[in-house]
């Protein structure tokens, strides 16, 4: 996380002014800090904004929705529980591949034996005439 200590009010205004979020320009008046984050693991933002109790935490640009403090302590609690939801759907999704594969190929290789049993049974034997 990268934190630019001294916002500038004039880059915020001509950043923001005319988008959605020129509402935020009212934070923008007196002084403020702007922090950057490329990830979206709230719990450990939550957990630094705890060591670091000279910034205040107001709000969070998340995938294009402003949130709110409540929202990001109420996120931050069901971010593991995200992960651990989105492993066991891979897993899911992944075993059914399997299943579709074996019922596939469980077909073909019966197809193929009663095919070569088939053959056996038809083909002459050494020694016996035809």
């Amino acid at each position: 996380m990268k934190i630019e200590p001294q916002g500038n009010a004039q880059v915020a205004r001509l950043a923001l002014e005319g988008t959605k979020w020129s509402p935020a320009l009212t934070l923008c008046q007196s002084r403020f800090s702007i922090a950057y984050c490329g990830t979206t693991e709230m719990a450990k933002l939550v957990k630094l904004m705890k060591k670091m109790p000279q910034y205040i935490l107001l709000g969070l640009i998340l995938d294009n929705n402003l949130l709110h403090k409540a929202d990001i302590d109420k996120f931050s609690a069901i971010s593991a529980d995200i992960q651990q939801l989105r492993s066991q759907v891979c897993n899911t999704l992944s075993s059914s591949g399997v299943n579709v594969s074996q019922s596939l190929t469980h077909v073909t290789s019966s197809l193929v034996h009663n095919l070569s049993t088939y053959v056996d049974a038809q083909s002459p034997k050494e020694g016996e005439n035809k």
